[in-house]
């Protein structure tokens, strides 16, 4: 066999062996993408629409305002009742992350500050301006308030 005849029978294996490696560079960035998410629990979620809705009529009867914000690299949750006077000594939980970033979330527990009655601050680290999204349940004796705000961060 001439060493051409022997370059022509390696071209299907380079092609084959092209594809393999473009397939497995696509599904390693497929599946480790930050900006990629799926929402947890959709599927729940969607079974658990009338109690979302319930939910929401609670939040409406309370009539608390969350107005979460960034100050000096904290997350603070303002948190006022109907009449603008503070909602303090409540459990928020929250959950934050870049609208941009939906895969890598941050949770924990907001306190209470001592000092700004109605805030609640968290230490977090805010690594891009844009949207973020900020989901929190606020428990304070039998109320419950369970929402999202979107906050733009420059």
């Amino acid at each position: 066999m001439t060493s051409s005849g022997k370059f022509w029978m390696w071209v299907p294996v380079m092609l084959l062996g092209m594809s393999v490696t473009i397939g497995g560079i696509s599904v390693y960035f497929a599946t480790n993408d930050p900006s990629f998410a799926v929402e947890e629990d959709y599927y729940q979620k969607g079974l658990e629409w009338d109690q979302t809705m319930a939910q929401k009529r609670v939040n409406n009867e309370l009539g608390w305002k969350v107005r979460p914000s960034v100050v000096e690299g904290q997350l603070q949750v303002k948190v006022t009742d109907a009449n603008d006077l503070p909602v303090g000594g409540g459990q928020l939980e929250y959950v934050v992350f870049h609208n941009a970033r939906a895969g890598i979330k941050l949770k924990g527990e907001a306190v209470d500050s001592s000092e700004l009655a109605g805030v609640y601050t968290a230490d977090l680290d805010f690594d891009r301006a844009g949207t973020w999204v900020v989901r929190y349940r606020i428990q304070r004796g039998e109320d419950l308030y369970v929402s999202e705000t979107r906050m733009e961060l420059n």
